[in-house]
C-alpha cells in the first residue's frame, strides 16, 4: 500500500526525520535492527521513542517534550486514525467528535483534511459523512507490530487454531452421528415398507381364501338344496 524505508541517509537522525515526515512511508520496523538506530536508545532516547510511536503508537503516546513539525504531526495523526479504526467495534463508523478528541483537533475542517490526506496517501479507504458527522472506514493499511506483543499474538493464534480443530472434530463427529441416524431411519423405513407389503399380501391371501371358502360352502349348500327338491318325484308309486 505504501513504501518502506530503504534510503541510505548520512545520520540516524536524518533517517528518522525522513521516516516520520514522508507520508508514503508506513512501516519503519526495519530501522530498529540498524545498529546506529539502536544506539539512539542510549544517546537520544527521546528520538528513539518518537520513532517507536510512528511505528506502532498513536498521538497520545508521543512524549510531551517532543515537538513535531507540521508534516510529521499530520502523518502521526493519520497513523493514529488507522489504529483507532482497527480498534473500533462500532461497525467501522467513527464519530467526528470522538476522532477529533483522539487526534487533538479543534475543528471539523482539520479533521476532514486529515482523513482526505490519509485516503490520498492510501493509508485508509473511507468516506466522510458530513451530515451524519461520522467517518465510515472500509479498510486500512497494516502498521508495524511491537516485538514484545508477538508472543501474545502467537498464543492467540495457537488458541484460535486449537479451537478451530476442536470445532472441526465436533462437526465431523456430529456429521457421522447424523449419517448413522439417517441410515438407521432409512433401514427402519425400508423395513416398515417390507412389513407393510408382507402384511398386505397376507391380508389379500386371507381374504382370497375366505372368499374361496365361502364360494365352496355356498356351492355345496346349493347342490344339497337341489337334491332335496328332486327326491319326492323319484319316489316309488303306491299300489292301489
Amino acid at each position: 500500500m505504501t513504501g518502506t524505508v530503504s534510503e541510505a541517509m548520512k545520520t540516524p537522525e536524518s533517517e528518522i526525520e525522513c521516516a516520520i515526515t514522508n507520508p508514503r512511508i508506513l512501516n519503519v520496523s526495519e530501522m530498529f535492527v540498524v545498529p546506529s538506530i539502536q544506539a539512539l536508545q542510549q544517546s537520544n532516547p527521546l528520538l528513539y521513542k518518537t520513532l517507536e510511536v510512528f511505528a506502532y503508537g498513536t498521538l497520545k503516546d508521543l512524549p510531551q517534550e517532543v515537538t513535531l513539525p507540521p508534516a510529521s504531526l499530520s502523518k502521526l495523526r493519520q497513523l493514529s486514525l488507522i489504529s483507532l479504526a482497527a480498534n473500533s467495534s462500532l461497525n467501522r463508523q467513527l464519530a467526528y467528535a470522538d476522532v477529533m478528541q483522539f487526534l487533538g483537533l479543534n475543528s471539523v475542517r482539520e479533521l476532514e483534511d486529515i482523513v482526505i490526506d490519509a485516503i490520498y496517501n492510501k493509508l485508509i479507504k473511507a468516506r466522510l459523512d458530513s451530515k451524519g458527522q461520522f467517518i465510515e472506514i472500509d479498510d486500512w493499511a497494516c502498521r508495524d507490530t511491537p516485538v514484545d506483543t508477538i508472543p501474545a499474538i502467537i498464543e492467540v493464534l495457537q488458541d484460535f487454531s486449537q479451537r478451530v480443530s476442536v470445532a472441526r472434530q465436533d462437526a465431523l463427529e456430529d456429521a457421522d452421528r447424523r449419517d448413522t441416524q439417517v441410515m438407521m431411519d432409512r433401514k427402519r423405513t425400508q423395513q416398515a415398507e417390507t412389513d407393510f407389503v408382507a402384511a398386505r399380501k397376507a391380508l389379500d391371501e386371507s381374504m382370497l381364501a375366505t372368499m374361496n371358502s365361502h364360494e365352496a360352502s355356498t356351492s355345496s349348500r346349493s347342490k344339497t338344496s337341489r337334491s332335496s327338491r328332486q327326491r319326492p318325484s323319484q319316489a316309488t308309486p303306491t299300489n292301489k
